[in-house]
């Protein structure tokens, strides 16, 4: 296959054991998503030395970074008490799960520090990173969307594998030479014309000059001009698309009617990437507060008047968003300390006046409590 189309793309994400250490993924740790965006940069650095001529003559290599973002829908596992397909997302950018009988939990750590190996597969590629961290998160919902979510951050190292050919016959070796071995990565699995080894073939070790690739097993035995394609993993998954017309807004337990909702929180990771002697990050840090933000839409009726005194009286207020009404299918949002910015009243000139009511999501003394968020 030469095609590699957006719509057959499979994700997954795995939560990693170290940190920036790549770990491959099962069909299980499958998600469904709307989109998935990987991206890898590495510094090349000019080098002004001082010359006679006008040419840049050197360059110097420097930091690898990458980044990556996932958007999708909000999709509960269907069964109270299982965490959704997506869990690992959700308890990295928290850090704390509590599975429960009939829910799981999601509670703020002070400092989550867990990594995900996120992997892309799509026709005859397979796109990954690893030491993936979720710094910032967004549900968003409203009367005509369904209930989405979306997670975004930087990570360690990036990935990219594609397909070839072998330009030998293999008999009972862990070395193959291909047609180009600029089409591989290390670390990344293959498949060799009819063997996978049954989870694939890792790549250990690439000579780009002879065109080598050094696997993790020993091929049985392949002829010359089989595809050398990447192991594709058949993707499981669970749950379904929340709907628009199932779940209950209240403010300090009155119910309130949105038009839409939305629900932020950033972590505000930083990786240690300034240390001498290395091209990786060493660690990853927390040294700013976090924000967690909750806004909502509604129509400016007589009842609302109160919310907007109320934020200029900095009085805080106790939200809970309820996205669905059947056991194993709700997702709750609680922040019981939300101080509301002043909004602003729109009018316009022929429809009803309508009022953004949200803010600040406040911890208490004891801290790291602005919110849980609660598969029911």
């Amino acid at each position: 296959m030469s095609q590699a189309y957006g719509r057959e793309a499979f994700v997954f994400a795995k939560k990693e054991t170290t940190l920036g250490t790549y770990v491959h993924p099962a069909a299980a740790d499958a998600i469904q998503t709307i989109s998935c965006d990987l991206g890898f940069k590495h510094e090349r650095k000019d080098i002004p030395l001082k010359s006679s001529s006008r040419s840049l003559v050197t360059r110097n290599t420097g930091r690898k970074s990458a980044n990556w973002s996932i958007e999708k829908y909000l999709m509960p596992s269907g069964t109270a008490g299982t965490a959704p397909d997506d869990a690992e997302l959700f308890e990295a950018l928290f850090g704390t799960v509590v599975d429960g009988a009939s829910d799981v939990v999601y509670t703020l750590a002070k400092e989550p520090n867990i990594g995900l190996s996120i992997l892309c597969q799509d026709g005859h590629y397979q796109e990954a990173v690893c030491g993936a961290v979720p710094g910032k998160m967004s549900i968003k919902f409203g009367g005509g969307d369904e209930p989405k979510v979306s997670f975004s951050g930087d990570a360690y190292d990036h990935y990219l594998s594609g397909s070839d050919t072998l330009s030998a016959e293999v008999t009972a070796s862990d070395k193959i030479l291909v047609t180009d071995a600029r089409q591989f990565c290390i670390g990344m699995k293959i498949k060799v014309g009819t063997e996978d080894n049954t989870t694939g073939f890792v790549v250990d070790a690439i000579n780009y000059g002879t065109n080598e690739l050094d696997l993790s097993a020993n091929v049985t035995h392949q002829l010359a001009n089989v595809a050398v394609i990447p192991f594709a993993i058949t993707p499981t998954y669970t749950g379904d698309v929340m709907v628009v017309t199932a779940g209950t807004v209240t403010i300090g337990g009155t119910t309130i009617y949105v038009t839409g909702a939305t629900f932020d929180v950033d972590q505000k990771p930083k990786f240690r990437n300034d240390e001498f002697g290395l091209a990786l990050p060493r660690g990853l840090r927390y040294p700013d507060k976090r924000e967690v933000r909750v806004s909502m839409d509604l129509y400016f009726e007589s009842g609302a008047v109160k919310w907007y005194n109320d934020a200029k009286r900095f009085t805080a207020q106790d939200i809970c968003l309820l996205i669905g009404d059947t056991a194993g299918k709700k997702v709750q949002i609680d922040a019981n300390q939300v101080e509301f910015d002043i909004p602003s009243v729109k009018r316009p000139e022929s429809d009803e006046a309508t009022i953004s009511i949200g803010g600040i999501c406040k911890g208490t003394a004891t801290g790291e409590d602005e919110c849980t968020l609660t598969f029911k």
